[in-house]
């Protein structure tokens, strides 16, 4: 059910915003003007795709509130609906670029690297670590008898973590806009996955050290 709906919300979300991306561009890799005036518009693209990708796991989520649950199996259903989603998205968004022109005869190397750094590699990590996290303080149930944080505070501690990695897709994608530098934008990237993945590695080991058995 994860799978399904991350990819049906992955191609519509490209349908209902890359005309706006794509329309008024060369390539569907470059938002250029179309991108700035999205934003100096308060579209909030980064944000609103982060948003969506966890539909999926919350109708799961609903849909089966009465299973036990566990935070490893939040944790794997996050991962898996955010992979799927992403991957929709970045295939959606690509599909021009075979009816066009499949071989970038006139980009340098340098070009195509960031784009595969990008797409292929921070983007997912990224996508995977904000399901991830979600999914897990979703799937978490109720604090030990002998642990010494309360499900309160696990959830607020997972939460708090969760809006870092939300904070950084804003910082990122305005900077994917505002006609930084490739190397720029590469390296805000960079830093947006080690954080994610910063923030999985602290959330999901306050989660499952203080789950109940």
């Amino acid at each position: 059910v994860a799978v399904l709906l991350a990819i049906g919300l992955g191609f519509a979300w490209v349908l209902l915003t890359g005309n706006l991306l794509i329309r008024d561009a060369v390539s569907p890799f470059d938002g250029g003007a179309a991108g700035r005036r999205a934003l100096r518009q308060g579209f909030g693209a980064s944000d609103g795709a982060a948003a969506v990708m966890l539909m999926p796991l919350v109708a799961v989520r609903l849909l089966w509130r009465r299973t036990p649950r566990e935070v490893l199996d939040g944790f794997v259903i996050g991962v898996v609906s955010s992979l799927m989603f992403t991957a929709a998205v970045t295939l959606t968004r690509l599909a021009p670029q075979f009816v066009t022109a499949p071989v970038a005869r006139n980009q340098p190397v340098g070009w195509l690297f960031f784009e595969a750094a990008v797409r292929g590699v921070t983007v997912p990590l990224t996508a995977a670590c904000f399901g991830g996290l979600v999914g897990a303080g979703l799937w978490f149930t109720r604090a030990r008898a002998t642990s010494r944080l309360s499900r309160p505070v696990v959830v607020a501690t997972l939460l708090a973590l969760s809006l870092a990695i939300f904070g950084a897709y804003a910082a990122v994608g305005r900077a994917d806009v505002e006609g930084t530098s490739r190397l720029a934008v590469l390296s805000w990237h960079v830093a947006m996955a080690v954080l994610a993945i910063l923030a999985l590695r602290v959330g999901l080991q306050v989660a499952v050290l203080h789950e109940a058995r």
